[in-house]
């Protein structure tokens, strides 16, 4: 009997702290909601206050601007006359200081004494052999003078064949240099070579391996090439007053 009593007290024990249990996560669960609810209040509010900012900004603005319109003295009244500073000033006399040298090398360029001068030392030049030529051949530039050899990437031309090269970008001397603006006249300078030789490069190996796949694969490659020989580096100095 004892026992039973005791087996019930302690059941009513355990039922007791079963429903604090239950009780206090119903009120945590309720607290939870509670303060969820009061968040999402909280950013409708500011929400609704960010709108009527911006509404409230609108409206002065359109305000701001339907008062310029209709006096547009207001619009002259609010500008600014000041003289300029010291810098600025400045700034204006560097920059016409530049222009008036960009101005004098155009006229120096145009110069007939200068010119002149250009055509005697591409003269001496002439003569003395002393004459180098920049070329645009195959996506590269080539610089030379005459009797030198150079290897290009192959072209339409046979053995022997005396070809005109057209896309020359500078020609110099030792006193003197004519750049293009990008190439120079083809009736300022002739430029001719002769193919002496076409052949392939040296052997390139090329290997390929996928590891754990039992791929391997071994290839050669030997690119075509052209050998030039330069033959005249031609200059017209009559023509460089007409090409300027």
């Amino acid at each position: 009997m004892a026992a039973r009593v005791l087996r019930c007290v302690n059941l009513v024990k355990v039922g007791g702290t079963i429903i604090r249990s239950a009780q206090r996560k119903n009120t945590l669960q309720g607290l939870c909601s509670n303060v969820q609810k009061v968040q999402g209040i909280r950013a409708n509010l500011l929400v609704n206050n960010n709108i009527m900012k911006n509404s409230l900004k609108n409206f002065s603005v359109t305000a701001a601007a339907q008062q310029m319109m209709t006096d547009p003295l207001n619009m002259i009244q609010n500008v600014d006359i000041r003289s300029p500073s010291s810098s600025s000033a400045s700034s204006l006399s560097e920059a016409g200081a530049e222009d008036e040298d960009d101005q004098n090398c155009i006229s120096a360029i145009y110069n007939p004494e200068v010119i002149s001068k250009v055509e005697k030392e591409a003269t001496e030049g002439i003569k003395s052999g002393k004459v180098f030529a920049v070329v645009h051949l195959g996506g590269r530039q080539f610089k030379f003078t005459v009797n030198d050899t150079i290897t290009i990437f192959k072209i339409p031309a046979e053995l022997g064949e005396r070809i005109k090269l057209e896309k020359i970008l500078l020609v110099g001397g030792e006193n003197f240099s004519i750049i293009g603006r990008p190439l120079l006249n083809k009736e300022l300078v002739t430029v001719e070579a002769t193919v002496i030789e076409k052949t392939k490069t040296s052997k390139v190996i090329v290997f390929k391996k996928k590891r754990r796949k039992g791929y391997k694969r071994t290839q050669g490659h030997r690119q075509d090439i052209t050998v030039l020989r330069i033959n005249s580096i031609n200059i017209n100095p009559s023509n460089l007053s007409s090409s300027v």
